[in-house]
């Protein structure tokens, strides 16, 4: 009975052993693929939009420092306004003003900042520039969407 038991807990361990990632990286190294990852996308998404609005070097030069600024600080902004812990159903009528209050500040100040981001831009692009860049990331989004999702589809065949 012991030698029985000893045979399945070591077939036990060595079906454990063969699940176990191989090439998998740890955490310090999965960070640096990550930031890797999205130096490549940062660096895809600038020469779509240098290309997409058809900006000279002299005009890229100056914009993308500008445009990289802002962009983060927005993101900083985006990820403050996601913040979400409550159950409105549980929250009493001044609690729920207070979040409705809170939630209306922080979309100011995101328009603020929208606004101050495109004044920013005018001291370096044409206004007709401005306006399509919105459109151009809206399609460098679906862009960039659509090949991960062919990635995904190609690692699952």
């Amino acid at each position: 009975m012991k030698q029985l038991i000893f045979v399945f807990l070591l077939c036990l361990v060595s079906v454990a052993a063969q699940a176990q990632p191989g090439n998998r990286p740890n955490g310090a190294d999965r960070k640096e693929l990550r930031e890797e990852r999205f130096a490549k996308i940062k660096a895809a998404r600038q020469a779509y939009i240098t290309e997409e609005l058809e900006l000279t070097n002299k005009e890229a030069d100056a914009f993308f420092p500008v445009f990289w600024s802002y962009d983060e600080r927005l993101k900083q902004e985006g990820t403050r306004n996601k913040e979400r812990d409550f159950a409105p159903a549980d929250l009493t009528e001044g609690e729920a003003l207070k979040i409705l209050r809170d939630h209306q500040a922080r979309r100011q100040a995101s328009l603020n900042l929208s606004i101050e981001a495109e004044d920013a831009f005018l001291k370096v692009l044409p206004a007709r520039k401005i306006i399509q860049l919105p459109e151009v990331e809206r399609k460098f989004r679906k862009l960039l969407w659509e090949r991960t999702r062919e990635i995904r589809k190609s690692r699952r065949n």
